[in-house]
């Protein structure tokens, strides 16, 4: 695989932000969810964008979304090879079948607020 690919919530980013970090990836699908498990400081539906890129520009991508994405939030990049979980200004890289490393991403968000029931993403998937 050349590219990456990802997912992220528009809601995740601050609306003067969020034409930024389109920019660098390209908008596969955007969709909208009804969530039950959002708590009192998320909305109630969520805009879920898909997206894809180019490896080349893999780390500029990582680096402007950790700096850009709201706390309390996290996103989800895959390659061939590995897994990202970006949080504002913390990366999680591990090689997809890590669990250890997972461990410590799923850790680090409940560490940060977010809730229990969104931290269940796979190893070797988005979420």
């Amino acid at each position: 695989m050349d590219n990456f690919e990802g997912l992220f919530l528009e809601e995740s980013f601050e609306s003067e932000n969020l034409k930024e970090v389109t920019d660098l990836v390209t908008v596969k699908k955007r969709e909208i969810w009804n969530v039950s498990n959002a708590v009192n400081w998320q909305p109630k539906k969520w805009t879920a964008i898909t997206f894809e890129g180019l490896l080349e520009n893999l780390h500029t991508v990582v680096d402007e979304m950790t700096k850009r994405i709201k706390p309390k939030w996290f996103l989800n990049i895959s390659t061939a090879k590995y897994n990202y979980v970006v949080f504002h200004n913390k990366v999680f890289k591990y090689l997809k079948g890590d669990k250890e490393t997972l461990k410590e991403a799923q850790q680090y968000a409940l560490d940060i607020g977010v809730p229990q029931s969104q931290i269940g993403w796979e190893s070797d998937g988005l979420v």
